[in-house]
């Protein structure tokens, strides 16, 4: 779903002409929309969390890799993806080239380094969905449209290949191909994701229709989904503990913590709106 995520975000992304000018303004304002609220957001997950020690404050700053990385990756791939931009225009070739191979360096790096120092990890896998996506939007006028049974096809195809997904295992029907097991793992993730978003893009236009009541309440969330997020990281543990006073069975306490965490963000996160000043510095509103 991250991949999803990141994919989905990407595809309404654009890098237009090259130029310091352009590439230093849209660095910038990816700084303002996504690196602040990282930064304020962390500063607050510190300052409530029940452990101030310093290793875990160095922790926190230097493996963001939990709760909030989502953020900090996404800004230095987007600007990994602006530069590579301005680079292909300047030394004028396609810039599928040039993300090809700045992706590939990166692949690299997080294989032979296997470091999760300042989440290097996070920023050089997701690099090659978040590309995916950018050229699937941009490509996706070309590509052949799946309809009526064929995208129900394409739809069961995902279900079941996002059910036997896992991050470091192979699922047991692949076991049979003699190809490293890191290889086959790679490739089922990339083609899990393609497929997802591949039939996401076809029926997500036609199912999400702004215009129709019952989808009017999840356009209005799907507006709020960065402080949703970044609110939900914080209070969703103490939420948590809160229901497991009570004697609730399991799925009871998922369903009501996740309930109550998404009631609790929104109105945070609306009341942050209130102001432009809390709304640009913790939802990124620029």
């Amino acid at each position: 779903f991250t991949c999803l995520h990141l994919w989905l975000l990407a595809g309404t992304l654009h890098t237009e002409g090259g130029g310091r000018f352009h590439v230093k303004n849209a660095i910038w304002r990816r700084f303002q929309q996504l690196l602040i609220p990282y930064l304020l957001w962390t500063i607050l997950f510190i300052a409530t969390s029940d452990e101030l020690s310093f290793s875990h404050i160095k922790d926190v700053l230097l493996y963001p890799d939990k709760g909030l990385w989502f953020l900090w990756a996404l800004f230095f791939i987007s600007a990994i993806f602006t530069l590579c931009g301005w680079l292909a225009e300047k030394i004028k070739v396609n810039q599928e080239f040039v993300v090809l191979i700045v992706g590939l360096m990166l692949a690299a790096s997080m294989i032979l380094s296997k470091t999760s120092l300042f989440a290097i990890q996070f920023i050089a896998y997701y690099f090659i969905f978040y590309a995916a996506a950018f050229y699937f939007h941009k490509y996706k006028d070309k590509l052949p449209p799946i309809e009526g049974k064929h995208l129900i096809s394409m739809t069961v195809i995902w279900s079941v290949m996002a059910w036997y997904w896992h991050m470091h295992k192979t699922p047991v029907f692949l076991l049979w191909i003699p190809l490293p097991a890191t290889i086959v793992n790679y490739v089922y993730r990339f083609l899990t994701a393609a497929i997802a978003i591949y039939v996401l893009f076809e029926s997500a236009p036609k199912i999400l229709d702004n215009d129709k009541s019952w989808n009017i309440p999840f356009a209005q969330v799907g507006k709020l989904s960065l402080g949703i997020y970044t609110v939900h990281m914080i209070i969703i543990g103490r939420i948590v503990s809160l229901f497991k006073g009570i004697e609730l069975s399991v799925n009871s306490i998922v369903i009501m913590s996740f309930l109550t965490a998404l009631v609790v963000s929104c109105l945070i996160v609306l009341l942050l709106s209130k102001w432009s000043v809390t709304e640009k510095l913790f939802l990124g509103k620029v």
